[in-house]
């Protein structure tokens, strides 16, 4: 880490130097974007000067992926297009580019054969082989940006499953470095490194916390249905490394797929002590588990794969959100019930402990001024309404309460509002 961030100063003094005389000038074009490619290519390969080097590895990323033009103020400046002889040879550029001592010009080119996507598939491939770990590890986070400037629908680049041996001999790499890379390159490939899963699972265990951190992401996106990494990943709540907050993220991605990590996550919710964002994220996570759309994007109706586990998730945030220890924690778990509209979530028993706390709520926040950020009126509302649907005897009590409310002199004119639709959505 020392070595890396000395690197990285040394790159950005150099990016300075070179740019400080042009400071003044910001919107005038770089003279470097008219320079012919095979020049860039042979100062990135050969030049002396590390700030050379730089510039003209920045050039190339900067021809083969244009900035967009900006929402608001002047558009940037042209940028020609290349032919295919052009990008063949920044390709080769790249690839050079990606073993350079300079950190700075191995992110240039990193990002050049990024923008080169499935052209730059052999040349990583190539590189994975290769021992120089800089080298490596720049060719590994050029597929994880790869992946990651995709949406889950596009697919990879073609042939990329290629890299996937040679990510299996980087998971397993003596260097940490080269390890955190790899498993980072895996969570950007997502089904690609399915292969690579056994590995990555491995390195839940890496002495090196970045490693173990990078490999919680690779496992649920490389097995993002949950089959194989639900199991190691909640066995991996218990790592020496506390991973639990990064876990309990990636259960909540993976919604209902992640169900049978609901007896785990429900006992972190009040046994964590030590990590107030764990607790939080094991709430988020199962509300994200337990609660769901009614229909897909599509239109289609979802099945409710998760009822079997909802009282569970549902007891152990009422149990946090009345008798956690910490207020803030009691507060983190109580929000979480917080849901948005469009989301079903059917209560039963298991949330009438809370009852009392909600209607008392429910009293307080309509006589108060609302500013902002508080109170939450409108949630507090909302959730409400979805306890009176599932429980005829509350559903009773509350309206008697909106009722009430209503007739109270004391009660917010915002408020008011907020009571009526209540009332029409309880007796509509």
């Amino acid at each position: 880490m020392r070595r890396w961030l000395t690197e990285a100063l040394a790159g950005t003094l150099a990016l300075y130097l070179a740019w400080s005389p042009a400071l003044a000038a910001e919107d005038a074009p770089d003279p470097l974007l008219a320079k012919p490619m095979a020049d860039l290519k042979k100062t990135v390969e050969s030049s002396d000067s590390e700030i050379d080097r730089i510039l003209a590895a920045e050039a190339i990323g900067k021809l083969l992926n244009p900035p967009a033009p900006p929402k608001k103020g002047p558009a940037p400046v042209a940028v020609r297009s290349l032919t295919a002889a052009e990008r063949k040879l920044a390709l080769e550029a790249a690839g050079v580019g990606i073993g350079d001592s300079s950190c700075a010009v191995r992110h240039y080119s990193r990002k050049a054969l990024t923008a080169l996507d499935a052209e730059a598939v052999p040349v990583l491939r190539a590189a994975l082989a290769d021992v120089q770990i800089d080298k490596l590890q720049a060719a590994c986070l050029a597929l994880y940006d790869m992946g990651k400037r995709r949406s889950k629908t596009d697919p990879l680049p073609a042939g990329v499953v290629e890299v996937v041996p040679g990510l299996v001999q980087a998971l397993q790499h003596d260097s940490y470095v080269v390890r955190e890379a790899a498993a980072m390159a895996c969570r950007g490939l997502g089904l690609a490194a399915a292969p690579a899963l056994p590995q990555i699972i491995e390195l839940l265990e890496d002495e090196e916390f970045s490693v173990a951190n990078a490999a919680v992401y690779a496992v649920a996106a490389a097995n993002p249905l949950g089959e194989k990494s639900v199991p190691v990943l909640v066995k991996a709540l218990d790592s020496e490394h506390d991973l639990r907050e990064f876990i309990c993220v990636e259960f909540g991605e993976m919604g209902q797929d992640a169900r049978s990590a609901v007896p785990a996550l429900a006992k972190l919710v009040s046994a964590d002590r030590n990590n107030w964002h764990a607790g939080n994220a094991a709430c988020k996570a199962l509300m994200k588990i337990v609660a769901f759309k009614l229909r897909d994007a599509e239109g289609n109706p979802v099945e409710d794969r998760a009822a079997a586990v909802r009282p569970i998730a549902i007891a152990a945030i009422v149990d946090g959100a009345l008798n956690h220890e910490t207020e803030f924690c009691r507060w983190n778990c109580y929000n979480s019930l917080f849901l948005d509209s469009n989301v079903h979530c059917p209560f039963g028993d298991e949330i009438r402990p809370l009852i009392p706390k909600v209607l008392a709520d429910l009293r307080e926040y309509m006589a108060m001024t609302p500013t902002k950020w508080w109170p939450p009126r409108k949630e507090t509302c909302d959730l409400a309404v979805r306890i009176a649907r599932t429980d005829p005897k509350q559903r009773e009590k509350i309206v008697a309460l909106i009722k009430e409310l209503l007739k109270d002199d004391k009660t917010e004119k915002g408020g008011v509002l907020e009571l009526e639709k209540m009332l029409k959505a309880l007796e509509g």
